[in-house]
């Protein structure tokens, strides 16, 4: 990791939503989401006071925001990177990032990401690694994709070499059929085609099978971890018309 800045600051901040990270759960005691809440306001929710106070303390002194994120619940993510359409400062930033997936995703409303686009500030997310675990993998990408921001703007000294990397143009879940339990044949990070067999559901007592199969050949972007899961769960991300490049770095 860097030692020192040359220029330029981070603001950094471990965590945001510090009652749901005690209490194990993204939401606050409420019931309310942070990154559900903003531009936020100072007589709402808590989650909307929260909110406010980082879009007034705080954003006004920033020029790019990366927002670290984990998988929810039991689902992984393969690390990656996403951006907003149209906007073209946000993919350069994302592409000298250089997580070994970056994903054009609209941001989602009320989101932190939506703010900043709003407001014309770069903001990347990052996607990584399962909640309630540590993934080294994932960890040790987001390091490398922030030094590499910081080396893009002199902020430190160093070298890094490029990376392949993949940009997806879309994804999209596959979804349980039916309640059950649920026996994954592929995780993240590996390849689909049409057709394929890539997981099971069964039945409590092993008698009746369905079988789950990929939609379009692809690129496993998360996968769910639960052994059991209800009709219309999230079970395989596929991200698909992609194409290769090299990090910018």
């Amino acid at each position: 990791m860097f030692k020192g800045l040359n220029c330029g600051s981070i603001i950094a901040i471990p965590l945001l939503n510090v009652y749901g990270f005690i209490n194990f759960s993204r939401d606050l005691l409420d019931g309310k989401d942070v990154n559900r809440s903003f531009p936020g306001n100072f007589k709402g929710s808590l989650a909307s006071r929260i909110a406010r106070t980082v879009t007034k303390k705080i954003m006004p002194e920033v020029d790019l925001l990366i927002d670290f994120h984990t998988g929810g619940s039991s689902r992984y993510n393969y690390p990656q990177i996403r951006h907003s359409s149209n906007d073209e400062q946000s993919l350069a930033l994302a592409k000298i990032f250089g997580a070994p997936c970056t994903l054009v995703k609209d941001p989602i409303s009320r989101s932190l990401r939506q703010f900043c686009f709003k407001e014309e500030i770069s903001c990347l997310v990052y996607e990584g690694g399962q909640s309630l675990h540590l993934d080294e993998y994932s960890i040790t990408e987001a390091i490398s994709g922030v030094e590499r921001i910081l080396l893009s703007f002199a902020m430190i000294d160093g070298e890094t070499k490029q990376k392949n990397c993949f940009y997806f143009e879309k994804a999209s879940w596959i979804r349980a059929q039916v309640s059950g339990i649920f026996k994954s044949f592929k995780k993240s990070g590996q390849l689909t085609e049409m057709n394929e067999l890539i997981g099971e559901l069964y039945d409590p007592y092993g008698l009746k099978k369905t079988e789950v199969r990929a939609n379009r050949d692809g690129f496993i972007l998360a996968h769910n971890n639960s052994p059991v899961v209800h009709q219309g769960d999230a079970l395989f991300n596929i991200g698909y018309q992609w194409e290769d490049y090299k990090s910018e770095v």
